[in-house]
């Protein structure tokens, strides 16, 4: 009888190499839980074919090449080769702590939420969402800091439901940024049901400023994605954070100078540009890496390139 794989993890990268393979390690003893490792490969070239060749007699892996750079186009391409019962979504330089999959599994098994989301910590443990609560069911009035992608486990058929990320969301997309919190809003208003529990813990490096252009450039585009969110799912619960936000953004005017005013003015720029839809600007250009720009698609998956996938039946 074929075992039923529990988790299935699909993985967007593009440009990493040694962080593929700490991710990959940090799974590969992990023991008493089924799940699969889809692999979606970006690169122009084969740099993680070594890679998944060394780990493709230890987990169930499948590994998937895409010639389009967009996150979110990678992770539905991914979900359409899943097989688990639960999707997730970990980032190319996060890793998994051992009971990661218990706890997700825990969750699931403990309320019946369709959706868990978890909490990101960096490598000394810190986390870097905020939350005041450690568990508590997401809504639209509390979801900020409770939503990220690296910590987003969603049962498989509510994601062919919900059909997906939004493309036009996400590095390499139009919008640059916040399709998790894109994707948690539609959850929402279909009455999906999306907890959040501190006990699911993701490790992921932090980006600490000094405050480069790069760093601004960065802050700016996650700014615009979300307020193109805000834009795209207009209702009460935005002008509850509209006026959260710019209550903080006069505070920081005031308390701040040099660089971080720069950052504070950056961000809240960003955030107007993408409520207004204006194009981005204030010096922002989308990245290089680790996604460029997509060029337009006309189809919700492109049909993506076997390249490994191991049979565990």
């Amino acid at each position: 009888m074929k075992e039923e794989v529990l988790f299935s993890l699909v993985m967007a990268t593009v440009g990493r190499k040694e962080e593929v393979r700490k991710f990959l390690q940090s799974v590969v003893h992990l023991s008493g839980i089924t799940f699969e490792v889809i692999v979606v490969d970006q690169n122009e070239d084969d740099r993680l074919v070594p890679i998944i060749h060394s780990y493709s007699n230890r987990i169930r892996l499948k590994h998937l090449k895409i010639k389009q750079k967009n996150a979110s186009k990678a992770r539905n391409v991914g979900a359409s080769h899943a097989t688990g019962r639960w999707i997730g979504f970990p980032d190319d330089d996060c890793v998994y702590t051992p009971d990661t999959l218990l706890k997700v599994q825990e969750a699931f098994g403990r309320s019946g939420p369709e959706v868990i989301t978890g909490t990101v910590l960096d490598f000394e443990g810190v986390p870097l969402n905020r939350f005041y609560q450690k568990r508590c069911k997401v809504n639209l009035f509390n979801l900020i800091g409770k939503v990220s992608e690296p910590a987003f486990f969603v049962k498989r058929e509510v994601f062919q439901k919900l059909a997906g990320f939004n493309e036009d969301f996400g590095p390499g997309g139009k919008n640059f940024s916040s399709e998790s919190y894109e994707l948690a809003i539609r959850a929402l208003k279909q009455n999906i049901t999306i907890l959040f529990d501190a006990d699911v813990q993701i490790l992921h490096p932090r980006v600490n400023p000094p405050y480069s252009a790069a760093y601004l450039r960065r802050e700016y585009g996650y700014s615009y994605g979300f307020g193109k969110v805000i834009q795209t799912h207009f209702g009460v619960w935005a002008i509850f954070y509209l006026t959260r936000y710019w209550v903080a953004f006069i505070s920081k005017l005031f308390r701040f100078s040099g660089t971080r005013r720069q950052h504070a003015l950056l961000t809240g720029l960003g955030l107007w540009d993408g409520l207004w839809g204006n194009a981005a600007k204030h010096g922002f250009q989308l990245p290089q890496k680790p996604f460029p720009a997509p060029a337009p698609s006309e189809s919700f998956f492109d049909e993506p390139v076997i390249l490994k996938s191991k049979s565990w039946d």
